[in-house]
């Protein structure tokens, strides 16, 4: 009779994943480096245009209340299409890159 590890079956069969898993295959790493560059690339422009809200011609508090205002459109279509299925996440999260870029 074989012996069973301390956290069961399931957690022999399941491998541990991590971030140096995505440098080993070629097209993962190019994927991962790519996403990370677009994260942080509209990370640095909401980031950028937050502040500039202030500079702006006009009401200083009305353009920082138009550019909140402009987040709800783009926050739920994100949501509505991340959830269709035959998109998958993957494609939707490119789409909308694309269309908003």
């Amino acid at each position: 009779a074989s012996e069973m590890p301390v956290g069961g079956a399931a957690a022999a069969d399941r491998k541990a994943g991590g971030m140096f898993q995505l440098c080993m295959h070629p097209k993962l790493f190019l994927f991962t480096a790519i996403m990370g560059f677009m994260w942080c690339t509209v990370g640095a422009v909401y980031y950028g245009l937050t502040f500039l809200a202030g500079e702006l011609p006009g009401d200083r508090y009305v353009n920082a209340m138009l550019l909140a205002l402009v987040e709800y459109p783009g926050t739920l279509l994100g949501n509505v299409v991340i959830d269709i299925r035959s998109l998958g996440r993957k494609y939707s999260i490119t789409m909308l890159y694309a269309a908003f870029a």
